[in-house]
């Protein structure tokens, strides 16, 4: 079987784990660990301290806009990683066209039960 696209227009998609891990006299800390840095083993602990899931995702539209009035301060999206990115700066498919950012976090465990 071949993988097959669920959806389209997806610039970005990144996810991050909310991991919990006690910390001695403070009690418990939550990180962001990128997916990419996660065990592979999935009997590893630290899956067990997997808190949450954050998922974002970058969609861009079909439609071309016409950015030649367009202010430089207006004509930017927001990244997954917080950074502005110009539209005209972009290459391909995706130059000149509206950009969304969603993001979402979902808490699988209740935080304190490790």
């Amino acid at each position: 079987s071949t993988a097959q696209p669920i959806a389209q227009n997806v610039a970005e998609f990144q996810v991050t784990y909310l991991v919990q891990t006690l910390v001695a006299g403070t009690g418990s800390n939550i990180q962001n660990v990128k997916a990419a840095d996660m065990p592979t083993d999935a009997t590893d602990i630290k899956w067990r301290q997997v808190q949450g899931i954050e998922v974002c995702f970058v969609l861009y539209g079909n439609e071309l806009i016409d950015l030649k009035d367009i202010p430089k301060a207006s004509r930017s999206y927001t990244q997954c990683n917080g950074e502005s990115q110009d539209l005209t700066e972009l290459t391909d498919a995706r130059k000149s066209r509206t950009h969304q950012l969603f993001r979402n976090t979902f808490q699988i465990r209740s935080q304190g039960l490790i």
